[in-house]
């Protein structure tokens, strides 16, 4: 469970990575609207010698302001003795909310800060098709789970960093949220995402409130006004 937790934290972090390193330069006037949808994504690596394994699927559900929910249910090996309604009481939950986005694992009576929410000028930029191809990491377009995607590429260009480029594949329609992730690392491994389905329907008002009633761990505040002990003295 240790690894898919990693995992889940890895791949929110590198979202926030590229939507806030990689927001498309100019908006647009004819924006798609933004709707409530729910998406599913399968999750899977490749090992340098080409070998793809299944590692879960995600589903996440969206609402049209941008709040969402996401749950992760990791793959059952077939010799594995955990039922499958056990390994999904023990899957970490993530959620963004006006206040951040936050993550909750197994059995903890909190959530815990993950990073900053996109606002509402992100969110516009990502529904713009104009802004999306004017985006200066732009490189192709694609198709996934049956829609459109303006395609963008982030170099890591960090010397001693595993990971060697990051691949987010965006539709007008779902906006800020990637269909398709690929993180490509220099030893030729990739951890993948990609959407399989997209369902455009309403998602309950109540999604994440049992979430915002628990309380938070890791809020920036907090980070700042932690108590740090005083400094020695010189010649102590």
């Amino acid at each position: 469970m240790k690894m898919s937790w990693r995992g889940a934290c890895l791949a929110v972090f590198a979202t926030g990575v590229v939507v806030s390193s990689q927001v498309p330069s100019r908006s647009d006037n004819e924006l798609e609207p933004a709707v409530p949808y729910s998406v599913i994504t399968s999750e899977f690596r490749i090992s340098p010698d080409g070998t793809k394994t299944v590692t879960g699927e995600l589903i996440r559900y969206v609402k049209a302001n941008g709040e969402w929910r996401q749950v992760q249910y990791r793959h059952q090996n077939k010799d594995a003795a955990e039922p499958q309604a056990q390994i999904e009481r023990e899957s970490p939950v993530f959620a963004s909310t006006d206040e951040g986005v936050f993550a909750k694992g197994s059995g903890l009576p909190y959530t815990k800060f993950v990073s900053q929410a996109a606002d509402q000028q992100t969110q516009q930029l990502f529904r713009s098709r104009k802004s999306l191809r004017s985006a200066p990491t732009f490189v192709r377009t694609d198709e996934v789970a049956g829609l459109k995607v303006y395609v963008l590429r982030y170099e890591i260009n960090v010397p001693g960093h595993p990971m060697e480029w990051i691949e987010k594949s965006f539709s007008p329609k779902t906006g800020y949220i990637p269909l398709r992730q690929i993180m490509h690392f220099r030893d030729g491994s990739e951890i993948n995402s990609v959407a399989t389905k997209v369902v455009f329907e309403d998602v309950p008002e109540s999604l994440n409130d049992d979430l915002k009633a628990l309380p938070k761990k890791g809020m920036p505040e907090e980070q700042n006004n932690e108590i740090k002990p005083p400094a020695a003295k010189k010649g102590n």
